[in-house]
């Protein structure tokens, strides 16, 4: 193995900073975890690549909705992490660049995207646009 694939999604009423080990979702801080069972196991040497993660607007948790606002601190906030705390993930990938509207996929994919169907730019979308041209 070259490199560990993991999908650390946060539930709605999660921010990045929220950590509950592995009880029966991930969440971003997840990473963390996955590093030190790495490092008991000899692969400490080994990249992490974020190959999916996200937050989905308009799913709630708790009684907290998640806004396009909310959307686009936590994308915020989960960039600055990686950059600044996890020189370890080389790779991270937003789930869903493009609202294509899929019927099969839409219970797990809307709301996740960062430009919507009629092809405007979300906040979220807008932050990372900026984030990648510094």
């Amino acid at each position: 193995m070259d490199i560990i694939s993991f999908h650390p999604y946060g539930l709605s009423k999660e921010s990045p900073d929220i950590y509950l080990p592995f009880d029966n979702h991930t969440t971003f801080r997840d990473v963390e975890t996955l590093k030190q069972i790495m490092e008991r196991n000899g692969q400490s040497n080994k990249e992490i690549w974020i190959t999916e993660f996200g937050w989905q607007v308009g799913s709630s948790l708790g009684g907290i909705l998640m806004t396009e606002e909310l959307q686009a601190k936590n994308l915020i906030h989960s960039l600055k992490i990686i950059s600044d705390e996890w020189p370890y993930v080389s790779v991270a990938i937003w789930f869903w660049d493009l609202d294509r509207h899929i019927p099969q996929y839409a219970a797990v994919a809307d709301g996740l995207e960062l430009i919507r169907l009629d092809k405007t730019i979300r906040p979220s979308g807008a932050y990372l646009r900026e984030f990648l041209m510094e």
